[in-house]
């Protein structure tokens, strides 16, 4: 069921392209008006919308099959497209952060399964541990480049990422799963208490807003501890 569904999503997202050409030649390159397409324009196109959906460069193999299977049977550029991004979102590389390392390479512990992750395994586990998404252009550039092999150089993007705002959303995330912030009834204050507020509909979500507020304060402008956190007397 899980499959249908994906491939259910993969047909309309091929769809839009299909139907979209102005879309289609945005996302490829207008090169791709031109049908048939040339080898650099159709391999470039492949070897970069690969890497930002499978978060690194495609084997020899994967590329040879999209050229055969989406770039083969389309009648014009648009169609290949959709037909490259129908195979990239129903390929198990799509869905799965994969940390197997390298197929040259001899296991760090073969007893054990334990390997040494390539440059792009290293920046998708950094950027989804951090970030909750994909690596941004600036780290699949370093794992390009072999920049993710010292703890200075993945700690420099650690320090990058964790200021974003993909950063921010994932941790206050994380502050809603470890407070329970659903599970608080909706206010109930008496007239008293209401005098001189007159939108009492926005109330609750001010609150909430405003505690979000202050995590973030105490997480990001204080740099502060989980103690700071709890015992802070400002709010």
């Amino acid at each position: 069921q899980s499959f249908n569904e994906l491939q259910t999503i993969a047909k309309k997202v091929a769809t839009y392209y299909k139907d979209t050409t102005s879309a289609a030649y945005q996302l490829g390159g207008t090169c791709l008006s031109t049908w048939p397409a040339t080898t650099n324009c159709r391999d470039q196109f492949i070897a970069n919308i690969a890497l930002k959906k499978l978060r690194r460069p495609p084997t020899s193999s994967e590329t040879n099959r999209l050229t055969s299977q989406a770039f083969g049977v389309a009648t014009n550029g648009a169609e290949a497209v959709a037909n490259v991004l129908y195979y990239l979102v129903i390929s198990p590389d799509f869905l799965i952060i994969s940390e197997v390392g390298s197929q040259i390479e001899q296991a760090v512990d073969p007893v054990h399964g334990v390997v040494n992750l390539t440059p792009y395994e290293i920046a998708s586990k950094l950027s989804y541990q951090i970030a909750d998404s994909p690596p941004d252009q600036l780290l699949i550039d370093a794992a390009k480049n072999n920049q993710l092999t010292s703890t200075s150089q993945i700690e420099s993007h650690a320090s990058r990422l964790l200021i974003s705002d993909r950063s921010k959303a994932k941790l206050r995330s994380f502050y809603k799963y470890l407070f329970q912030f659903k599970t608080y009834p909706a206010g109930s204050y008496n007239t008293d208490f209401l005098s001189g507020i007159s939108n009492l509909e926005n109330t609750n979500t001010e609150l909430l807003n405003e505690t979000y507020e202050f995590l973030d304060y105490i997480t990001f402008t204080q740099k502060g501890s989980y103690k700071e956190l709890m015992t802070s007397p400002i709010s």
